[in-house]
């Protein structure tokens, strides 16, 4: 069920985007479990408002927002570029997002609201979002572009209701979080155990949305990850443990780290994270594992498996050979898989966080991602 549309220059991603020159509208929306959520969209000034465009849905990676996808900002940020093109760029954000907090029944400090990995993102926020936007757009089909989870969610959608098969063109896979069994696993350790062991004693998947962690490390970065102190080093160096350490140096601008703080959400569901945990130790792509519940849920003792041969739009997936949560190994056995993949392209100096920050970004992907879309205008 759709609610309404807006136009408020108080939001804080439209008030970005109309600043580098472009409109920005915020439109909300329902999912068939009720869940609110809010979808910018991008369109360039040059398009007469009634002009109808070609629209691209961009879906971001856990612990991120759409607004991700502009960081680069006007004549880099793959949204800006495609707007420019007579686009209409579509900047999701799945529910517990700062701009999808909202629900119908229940408030969003409650444990129920919280009880969702991104099974229900690719279950309910995809669809609710690409049936909007066809709708909106007056269009048949539209491009995808996602990161990490946002790629997760689609094909679990596309594995459960393959009939959206048919509204997407072809989809632009930044690092998939698919398979994870070969994932550098060193840094995850020593939370793993514990996480998992409270989420599945408490159910409290709402735990990290009572710990202000955003506000901790927008202040932290502000007051430290300058590139005129010495402690930009420490910064630069949590970055790269979280993303990936570049041989050759970092492709992402690092004077830009405490504006990319201010674009993460304020929180995330812990059953997020269990349920990418539970992927490490598997060579397949599984529903959410409940244990001694699976009996109850699914029928069976073991999590069913998505099956990823309904997947069959035209794939291109971007690996980035140092990223340390998606290992090659693992993208390569998805590039197997999958049915109809048609580009599998390794960036050598690329880690996890890179293709959304990497300065590179517009030669090395973005350009190739234009001109496959184009040939749609021919």
């Amino acid at each position: 069920m759709w609610i309404k549309s807006r136009n408020e220059n108080f939001i804080e991603k439209e008030n970005l985007i109309i600043s580098n020159g472009y409109i920005g509208v915020a439109h909300i929306m329902e999912t068939r479990d009720n869940y609110i959520l809010t979808v910018h969209r991008i369109r360039s000034k040059s398009q007469p408002a009634y002009k109808k465009l070609q629209p691209v849905l961009f879906m971001h990676g856990l612990a991120m927002t759409g607004g991700d996808f502009i960081e680069l900002g006007p004549n880099n940020a793959l949204p800006y570029l495609l707007a420019d093109l007579g686009y209409e760029c579509w900047l999701g954000n799945s529910r517990g997002t700062d701009y999808s907090l909202g629900h119908r029944f229940i408030s969003n400090d409650t444990k129920e609201f919280w009880d969702f990995s991104f099974h229900e993102i690719g279950l309910f926020d995809l669809p609710a979002m690409i049936d909007f936007v066809l709708s909106y757009s007056r269009a048949r089909k539209l491009f995808y572009i996602c990161h990490s989870q946002g790629c997760s969610a689609l094909m679990v959608l596309i594995s459960l209701q393959p009939h959206y098969n048919e509204k997407i063109f072809e989809a632009h896979l930044y690092s998939p979080a698919v398979f994870m069994k070969n994932s550098e696993r060193q840094i995850y350790i020593f939370f793993e155990t514990p996480i998992n062991a409270f989420a599945s004693l408490t159910k409290r998947y709402d735990i990290l949305s009572k710990i202000p962690y955003l506000f901790m490390l927008t202040f932290l970065t502000d007051v430290f990850c300058h590139t005129d102190l010495i402690t930009i080093e420490f910064c630069k160096f949590v970055y790269k443990l979280v993303c990936g350490f570049n041989e050759n140096g970092t492709e992402t601008d690092m004077n830009n780290m405490a504006l990319m703080m201010r674009l993460l959400p304020r929180a995330v569901s812990l059953k997020q994270i269990v349920h990418f945990s539970q992927l490490l130790h598997t060579e397949r792509f599984l529903h959410y594992n409940y244990g001694e519940k699976n009996i109850e849920i699914y029928g069976q003792n073991e999590p069913p498996e998505y099956d990823l041969r309904n997947v069959q739009i035209r794939i291109y997936i971007y690996a980035g050979k140092n990223d340390l949560l998606i290992n090659l190994k693992d993208l390569e056995h998805f590039r197997d898989i999958l049915p109809n993949v048609k580009r599998f392209k390794v960036l050598e100096n690329y880690n996890h966080c890179d293709f959304n920050y990497g300065i590179n970004s517009k030669k090395l992907v973005y350009d190739f991602i234009i001109k496959s879309i184009l040939k749609y205008k021919k």
